[in-house]
């Protein structure tokens, strides 16, 4: 499902991309001063009749969701793949019996 490519030696498009990325940004000097205060007083408003899957996945769903590389293999994963994917996951814990509400503890490998 999802797209995949090894690069043998050498570094990735991809790969020099995000290196770029993170030196260019990631180097530079935090514009938060007291954390503390960023954490007391940090908010997130979202609308009563929110819901990620609709309003988010099925929005954007044949845009670049998620980039994963090792520096050697890459993989990327629309948001329709991953919202298929996220569907099979709900459907293994329906059938294992967990209902809307429970609280579930996923365990994933390094």
């Amino acid at each position: 499902m999802a797209a995949e490519s090894t690069k043998n030696g050498g570094e990735s498009r991809i790969s020099g991309i995000i290196k770029r990325y993170y030196n260019r940004h990631m180097n530079q000097p935090s514009n938060m001063t007291d954390y503390e205060k960023e954490y007391r007083e940090f908010s997130l408003s979202v609308p009563e009749r929110f819901s990620f899957p609709i309003d988010v996945f099925d929005k954007w769903e044949d845009r670049l969701a998620l980039f994963w590389t090792d520096g050697i293999t890459e993989k990327r994963f629309t948001f329709n793949e991953l919202k298929i994917l996220s569907s099979k996951g709900a459907g293994a814990f329906k059938k294992m019996g967990v209902k809307k509400e429970d609280k579930v503890l996923v365990m994933l490998p390094n």
